[in-house]
């Protein structure tokens, strides 16, 4: 938000008093997952942000507030400039609380075990930078690999093996692998289709 006096140029003062900006969010179902987000964010995840124009980087303000009863996220400030309502997203140093989820997951389906808002597919979660993850079948081929290559802590399994195909019902296993170190996670997915 920029403001413009009399002779165009931009002031760039501060405010005598703070004032109160507000964003709203959307969650119609009120799962406090913001609609239509993707990587989802959890409203309670949510912060009121600046951008810092030398650093190009958003920053939380300590005087952020939540209010879930009305969907928005709100700060007092002091001066102009650019705001948004965000999330940071925690990439972790090792793969202790990574999440896999839907698990068992039904394509095509709705509600806890359907379609995330990353799309169709089995979320990891809680990955390392470039962590990698490989998917076996129950006789212990590998079937999928998928990576971390944004590097954002998350990963997204289309549910389709090498050659582009769906990968059957099943039981399946995963080996999720942090580079650089020796952190490795093992664990079940089931596909129900």
């Amino acid at each position: 938000m920029y403001f413009y006096d009399l002779y165009g140029s931009t002031y760039t003062g501060t405010f005598a008093s703070p004032a109160r900006v507000l964003l709203t969010y959307t969650d119609v179902n009120d799962d406090d997952i913001l609609d239509g987000s993707s990587p989802q964010i959890n409203a309670n995840t949510l912060k009121f942000m600046n951008l810092d124009t030398v650093g190009l980087t958003w920053d939380p303000l300590s005087t952020s507030r939540l209010d879930k009863a009305s969907n928005s996220v709100y700060s007092d400030v002091t001066h102009f400039s650019f705001y948004a309502a965000g999330s940071m997203v925690t990439v972790t140093s090792s793969l202790t609380q990574m999440r896999v989820y839907p698990n068992p997951y039904k394509p095509g389906s709705a509600g806890l075990f359907g379609e995330t808002s990353f799309g169709e597919g089995i979320v990891f979660e809680g990955l390392t930078a470039g962590a990698r993850i490989k998917i076996y079948n129950i006789a212990g081929a590998l079937i999928a690999e998928v990576s971390d290559d944004d590097n954002d802590g998350r990963c997204l399994w289309n549910t389709r093996n090498k050659s582009g195909e769906k990968a059957a019902s099943g039981l399946y296993f995963y080996l999720a692998t942090s580079p650089g170190s020796s952190g490795k996670k093992t664990g079940k997915i089931t596909i129900i289709r």
